[in-house]
């Protein structure tokens, strides 16, 4: 066994225990498809340049960041947490003394207002709720509300009869 195969086990191993303890604390299946993919692309980074996990330094995370120059804030800051999990997983487990992972590694994410409906929207919703009852429309709103459904989606229900109570 080479020094890069010996580098891709012990990752491997690494990266394989932390995703059993993600498992045995019941995350979602998406949670763990999720961390599966980027652990991985972090892993095919560390065996390309024979680094191991326990020697990870902060240098190399800023250039594994690099490496994520065209991803989105939201992708880039999904890597950064789940590549700060393993290694909290790592200090937890006593592998590593600390987390190569700095605050202000995290991508400033924009936030936009939301979009108001139109003046068309409006109308149409409004011609909408004068064909049902108040309950109906009572019913549409708290739906609105629990569920964060649309107006558009709400007036694609019928709401007596598409409705379990």
């Amino acid at each position: 066994m080479n020094e890069n195969d010996t580098t891709e086990f012990l990752n491997s191993a690494m990266i394989n225990g932390y995703l059993d303890i993600l498992r045995s604390q019941q995350m979602s299946k998406n949670t763990i498809i999720n961390y599966n993919s980027v652990l991985k692309r972090f892993n095919e980074f560390l065996i390309k340049d024979d680094i191991k996990l326990h020697d990870f330094k902060l240098a190399d995370m800023y250039r594994y960041l690099e490496t994520l120059s065209t991803y989105t804030a939201h992708s880039k800051n999904l890597h950064i947490a789940c590549i700060q999990g393993m290694f909290t997983y790592m200090v937890e487990i006593g592998t590593r003394t600390d987390i190569p992972i700095v605050k202000h590694m995290r991508a400033k994410i924009i936030r936009y207002e939301p979009d108001y409906i139109d003046r068309t929207t409006q109308l149409v919703y409004l011609n909408y709720l004068q064909k049902h009852t108040q309950r109906d429309q009572l019913i549409g709103a708290e739906l609105m509300l629990a569920t964060g459904l649309r107006i558009s989606e709400i007036m694609s229900i019928d709401l007596v009869k598409d409705i379990e109570f």
